[in-house]
């Protein structure tokens, strides 16, 4: 019996001191989470790379924008793309990653580059293929839903059409051609 307890206790004492060793270890903080959506974070790292890429494709138009200002719009921008892949989820829509892979095919071949080329300007511009992978994913899963959720319910006859470019300019026609291929 005596034997029984001298074990526990040398045990207990095992636990105790493996405890508080552990307690004054130091922590390395991985990522904070910054905003709850629905069933999802929002975490720092992800913050600070969408900050990264509205500064890097921050043109004339949106250069006036502060620093708080770009944190607020690169916030915005994630919730909005967390808000809708939930809602593509409960669509039941989905982007297949042969869907992805033909889309970097096409990327690669217009711009005449290399997958290791490519890989390599994503590295200077600081993201890499798997996230770029995951913008694309964002992106088609967003036309899709635009595609079944809101076209369906835009009708434009020939008539309102010819009447609405009527009114418009030469040089606003030139814009709206332009601005009707890019999307």
């Amino acid at each position: 019996m005596k034997k029984i307890s001298l074990l526990k206790i040398i045990f207990l004492c095992i636990i105790f001191s493996s405890a508080s060793f552990t307690a004054n270890s130091k922590y390395e903080l991985l990522d904070k989470i910054i905003a709850f959506v629905e069933k999802e974070v929002v975490t720092e790292k992800e913050l600070e790379r969408e900050i990264i890429k509205i500064k890097q494709s921050q043109d004339s138009q949106r250069s006036y924008l502060n620093q708080k200002e770009i944190k607020k719009e690169a916030l915005d921008t994630l919730i909005h793309k967390k808000l809708l892949n939930q809602f593509s989820k409960t669509l039941g829509i989905t982007t297949s990653p042969e869907e992805i892979d033909f889309f970097i095919q096409n990327i690669l071949k217009n711009n005449n580059l290399t997958l290791a080329e490519l890989q390599n300007d994503l590295l200077n511009s600081g993201l890499t293929l798997e996230e770029l992978k995951k913008d694309i994913r964002d992106n088609l899963t967003i036309k899709k839903i635009k595609e079944s959720q809101i076209m369906p319910y835009i009708n434009v006859s020939n008539m309102k059409l010819t009447h609405g470019l009527k009114k418009i300019t030469p040089l606003k026609i030139l814009n709206l051609n332009i601005n009707f291929f890019i999307f």
